[in-house]
């Protein structure tokens, strides 16, 4: 069998494409070293990514991935071998296929509408009514948004639901630190590959754009419930995003009811059990526990409304004071959250090209040097220091200490992996001249995030390292943070690679030591 199939210029890839009887068929030969994406070629997404028109007649269709230099890593190794796939009306060259190799793909079914259509002035005339969402909000920093996200789509994908994904609005103790005028918001897909994860999960995602028009004066009240208040000595629920007030959504909470609590007896604890909420999202639990927490619903946040609990769109304040066992359990080994989630939200490919673009620079390779197998440091600091009991230079643990551990992370990926890791890359909030000097003593290098903020946007130092932090073969981190503990799984899921951590208190980090 014989097809007519053009190559572009850095594409490797033998293929043919044979569309009958509701079936794919296609055969790669992309060498196993090579950097691949997979994000168009399986699932619902053999589609096309770019087309070629003239006259209003279509000449050629991509379906996958041309290779980029930037893009050129091994984190897309594992995944896929397939690579890109050109089928063209026009007369070019004719690729014999062996038909012994041939592999067969069954199709997906075609994507169906998630919403009614464009973006609406009232975000309930845009909603399917034979399809059920999830919604909820961001609270405060960036990392433990994302944890709160993941615990979302997880929901997401028990419920059946759509997730409608929140923006990432700057508040002012994080990103918008330090501007007079609060930076524009970043949306959710444009950190992280959405294409991509629906084909690995098959959760579909909406965000907030794609329903309720960004212009619109229109103001739609729905009720959420509040898990805050969960813990009974908050006296409010999660009120510090952004999103509702500028998407003009008037909210009543109601506070879950108690049996969703990891440990109920405890009124001080404030933790939320995942498959409690499951449960709370079919009608029976819905409407039952509704009546019951009747008492508890607020009027709502701009015309002093009740409304309850939505049971179309379900609703929740923040979900990072949630768990399956144990509070905070997407970081544990067992984590389905993680594991069905998590290990999915791949970075977007602008992100993940600028992190390898920024590691270049700082290990002083060349544009078309490939990035090497590297370790990433993360020294947490910042507002750490709400917990030092001494001043801050005596606090924080010295740089040492966490140079002592990339010697020791070196020897343990080479006794282990048979990795040789020359370059190491730091990561901070410290912006103490005196700190980085000591970092580029040990000849570790640094992104340099200097007009970062001015060319991309505020948002960008922060994603570009936790990409960079995310692809390394290995972190030596901050205990306690976050960024470290969600960096580490990244590591672990895609390069296989291991962590160590480092306190962040002098005291402790030489106590370990000892």
């Amino acid at each position: 069998m014989r097809a007519h199939i053009p190559f572009s210029r850095r594409t490797q890839t033998l293929a043919l494409v044979l569309v009958c009887g509701g079936l794919i068929a296609f055969n790669t030969f992309a060498p196993l070293g090579e950097s691949l994406r997979p994000s168009e070629l399986t699932g619902p997404f053999l589609r096309p990514w770019k087309t070629t028109t003239k006259d209003g007649v279509v000449l050629e269709d991509t379906i996958g991935w041309e290779d980029q230099a930037i893009l050129g890593e091994g984190v897309h190794r594992k995944v896929s071998q397939h690579r890109v796939l050109t089928v063209t009306a026009t007369e070019t060259e004719t690729v014999q296929v062996p038909t012994t190799t041939t592999k067969i793909v069954e199709p997906s079914a075609s994507q169906r509408p998630l919403v009614n259509g464009p973006p609406t002035a009232k975000m309930r005339d845009n909603l399917r009514p034979e399809l059920k969402y999830i919604t909820s909000w961001h609270g405060a920093g960036i990392t433990n948004d994302m944890m709160a996200h993941i615990n979302l789509l997880y929901l997401a994908k028990q419920t059946d639901r759509i997730p409608i994904m929140d923006i990432f609005f700057a508040d002012w103790g994080h990103v918008g630190f330090g501007y007079k005028v609060r930076p524009p918001p970043m949306l959710f897909g444009d950190v992280f590959d959405l294409p991509r994860f629906t084909n690995l999960t098959g959760v579909e995602v909406l965000q907030w754009p794609d329903v309720k028009a960004a212009d619109s004066r229109e103001i739609d009240s729905f009720g959420c419930w509040n898990l805050e208040q969960a813990n009974l000595n908050n006296q409010n629920p999660h009120l510090g995003a952004t999103t509702p007030g500028e998407r003009g959504f008037d909210i009543s909470y109601m506070v879950i009811p108690p049996w969703t609590k990891q440990y109920p007896e405890q009124k001080w604890n404030e933790f939320v059990r995942l498959s409690q909420l499951v449960a709370l999202s079919f009608p029976e639990k819905h409407k039952e526990n509704v009546q019951a927490q009747q008492q508890t619903l607020r009027g709502s946040t701009l015309l002093g409304l009740k409304t309850p609990p939505d049971e179309q769109l379900m609703c929740f304040d923040w979900l990072f004071n949630t768990c399956e066992n144990a509070p905070h359990d997407v970081l544990k080994d067992y984590s389905s959250t993680w594991r069905q989630i998590g290990q999915h939200l791949h970075f977007h490919p602008k992100i993940e090209g600028l992190a390898h673009e920024y590691l270049r620079k700082a290990f002083q390779l060349s544009v078309d040097q490939p990035v090497p197998p590297y370790i990433a440091v993360h020294v947490r600091r910042g507002d750490f220091d709400i917990w030092c009991t001494v001043p801050r230079e005596e606090c924080f643990t010295p740089f040492l200490y966490f140079a002592r551990k990339v010697k020791k992370m070196q020897e343990q990926l080479l006794a282990d992996k048979g990795l040789t890791i020359q370059h190491v890359v730091v990561t901070s909030d410290e912006s103490a001249d005196e700190f980085w000097a000591d970092v580029a003593s040990y000849g570790y290098g640094r992104p340099d995030h200097t007009t970062t903020k001015e060319e991309y946007g505020a948002f960008y130092p922060v994603f570009i390292d936790n990409a960079i932090q995310g692809l390394a073969h290995g972190i030596v981190g901050t205990e306690m943070s976050t960024v470290s503990r969600i960096a580490a799984k990244r590591i672990e899921s895609w390069q296989g690679g291991i962590n160590t951590m480092v306190s962040f208190r002098k005291l402790e980090a030489e106590q370990e030591r000892e």
